[in-house]
């Protein structure tokens, strides 16, 4: 039986989507939940694959903070949403272990919760993690703003706002799909400069063997 609401104290967790035939890489969900193992039921309903809760951290009335320092730690291992790729080995050894450090270390602050479907994230909280996120933004900053949106539009109300963020949501990932397709021609370029440049050197190789061996042949 679940305990009342006043005596839960909010949980940050780790979830981890097992996938078949994938053994080096753990996919990891860190999130928080009044109820982890409901919000894992509620994952696993539109998911085929087991999810497993691995870890959770008492994290109290803050847990959306503590929430947010993981999110941003690990930024550039977000693949979407609360979602991020860490090799097997890396996990195990780093991650967890620095996970379990930094609960040790908290003071966890009891009070009522704030119901699941509401949010503590304001307009202005979304903004000021948004406004300044264009085309010359580093990839760190576009991809955390895309997690405070997807959070947003999962827990708010307001069907406006919502639009109002996908909207932001799309555009976003209008720059990162932009920056990959330039990644990738850069890379196409780089690539044929180097053949180029091995062409070159292999010519002028067979020119100065030529050359030695012409003049050999004029000595003899």
């Amino acid at each position: 039986m679940k305990n009342n609401k006043t005596n839960v104290i909010a949980q940050v967790y780790i979830m981890f989507n097992e996938l078949p035939h994938i053994n080096d890489k753990m996919n990891i969900k860190i999130g928080i939940s009044n109820e982890p193992e409901d919000r894992r039921r509620g994952l696993q309903t539109n998911n085929p694959y087991p999810i497993h809760i691995i870890k959770t951290f008492d994290a109290g009335v803050e847990a959306q903070k503590h929430e947010r320092h993981f999110h941003k730690k690990y930024i550039q291992y977000n693949t979407s949403g609360e979602w991020f790729e860490f090799t097997s080995q890396q996990f195990e050894n780093e991650i967890l272990p620095e996970m379990i450090e930094y609960f040790k270390k908290i003071e966890v602050i009891k009070g009522e919760l704030v119901p699941e479907n509401t949010t503590k994230l304001e307009l202005s909280d979304i903004n000021d993690n948004i406004k300044d996120v264009d085309d010359d933004s580093e990839y760190a900053d576009i991809k955390l703003a895309q997690i405070h949106l997807n959070k947003a539009i999962s827990i708010i109300r307001d069907d406006n706002k919502k639009k109002d963020y996908q909207i932001k949501l799309d555009t976003l990932q209008k720059i990162i799909d932009k920056r990959k397709k330039q990644s990738i021609i850069d890379g196409q370029n780089k690539l044929a400069i180097k053949i180029h440049r091995r062409k070159v050197y292999l010519a002028r190789k067979r020119l100065e063997e030529f050359a030695l061996n012409y003049m050999v042949g004029c000595a003899s």
